[in-house]
């Protein structure tokens, strides 16, 4: 699948920089290679037990957006978890912004895809009388790295159309960029002497998003959406370090564990159904795509008759569970389901969810060109000789990025 190995390839190279990890269990002092494994791995279940998760999800299962809706009743930050570019998830959030401020008193949406230094001018087209795409399109052609997909811009576009539907001297609906100055492309083409600094600045990516979060966000109601990649939204976990076959280390927190800190159980994590990894993607190898939890997720909905749900992991006959053959359990003896989603949400199944979004014709400009290139390059989408002119890479873009 497309969307497994594309997704795969930037995480692995990313990991393997020391730049990213998938969050994991921070409970350093028991998962330590060789503890005494917590939970009951699916691989152990058989048909019949899958009884008490199908009657879980239909007892205590919800349709995603009163999910979420409900989640910010008990809380005011709730961090959305998303795998990169897929359609339905971000037609989801699209489709939230109305319902949260108008049911849940959200007024704010942080997102790890716009730049700190854009939100003032985000808010401006926000609030304008009319819908600027070609602006929205320029905050794009400045993120960090090649992402002219229209589903992303459209969450933009749902915010305005709010904001123009409300009186005047009603709060507007804002958008928090979290990322930051440096990115992966700058420390590449630094000159070897800065490339040690800007690396450095570049793994603090992290903390600079929580920080402008507790500056930013917060404002208002207090009530924030947060979108994110899942590697970054986890609350109370840290990242692995694997090193022949066996757990050294974990890293610091990353976004969502910052942020727990700092608000305890303000902060509610859900993941995104998406697809997991096998274990060598934490020993630079290509991993696998795998179905969370075996596929008991899916098979369980689909035995309640439900479409979609969206349901609390902690608490629930999910809670305990391990998969050893995913990357998220293979190296942490205590990692248990509830510590990489405290809730969960499942639009369709993974095989039916979709393996691109949509290119915006003519992304790639003067202005971005040179770095697009830089980076497709880099990641091998094109040759020398390839992609010479603005036009000529985006449209060799559009091929790769719709392609199946």
């Amino acid at each position: 699948m497309r969307r497994v190995t594309l997704a795969a390839g930037l995480l692995v190279g990313l990991a393997t920089a020391g730049v990213v990890a998938l969050a994991v269990s921070g409970r350093t002092s028991t998962s330590v290679a060789g503890a005494e494994a917590a939970g009951t791995d699916v691989a152990t279940l058989t048909g019949k037990d899958a009884a008490p998760f199908a009657a879980y999800l239909k007892q205590h299962g919800q349709p995603p957006t009163d999910y979420v809706v409900s989640a910010f009743r008990e809380h005011d930050i709730v961090i959305l978890g998303e795998m990169h570019e897929v359609p339905e998830n971000l037609a989801f959030i699209a489709d939230l912004i109305e319902p949260l401020y108008r049911r849940a008193k959200v007024g704010c949406l942080a997102t790890e895809f716009l730049r700190s230094r854009n939100t003032a001018r985000a808010n401006q087209i926000l609030s304008a009388p009319e819908y600027e795409e070609a602006a929205v399109v320029d905050l794009y052609r400045d993120f960090p790295w090649v992402w002219g997909f229209r589903e992303y811009m459209d969450i933009f576009h749902a915010i305005w159309t709010v904001n123009h539907s409300l009186p005047p001297g009603a709060p507007r609906f804002r958008v928090i960029g979290l990322e930051g100055e440096v990115e992966e492309y700058d420390v590449q083409q630094a000159p070897e002497a800065r490339r040690a600094a800007l690396r450095e600045k570049l793994m603090a990516r992290d903390a600079y998003m929580a920080e402008v979060f507790a500056k930013e966000a917060t404002a208002g109601t207090g009530k924030v959406l947060l979108h994110t990649g899942y590697m970054h939204s986890f609350t109370h976990y840290r990242s692995p370090v694997v090193e022949a076959g066996k757990l050294v280390r974990e890293l610091e927190p990353r976004l969502g564990g910052l942020l727990a800190r700092r608000y305890g159980t303000r902060v509610f994590q859900i993941c995104l159904h998406q697809w997991q990894f096998g274990p060598e993607l934490f020993t630079g190898g290509q991993p696998s795509g795998r179905e969370p939890l075996g596929g008991l997720l899916e098979r369980a909905l689909a035995a309640t008759g439900k479409s979609a749900v969206g349901f609390d992991v902690e608490g629930s006959p999910f809670a305990p569970l391990r998969d050893r053959q995913s990357c998220y359990f293979a190296y942490q003896e205590r990692v248990v389901f509830s510590d990489i989603a405290q809730g969960y949400i499942i639009l369709k199944p993974l095989k039916d969810l979709g393996r691109h979004c949509t290119w915006v014709q003519g992304f790639v400009a003067a202005r971005n060109f040179a770095k697009a290139r830089g980076i497709a390059l880099q990641r091998g989408w094109i040759r020398e000789g390839e992609g010479t002119t603005p036009a000529d890479l985006d449209q060799r873009l559009k091929q790769l990025m719709e392609s199946n």
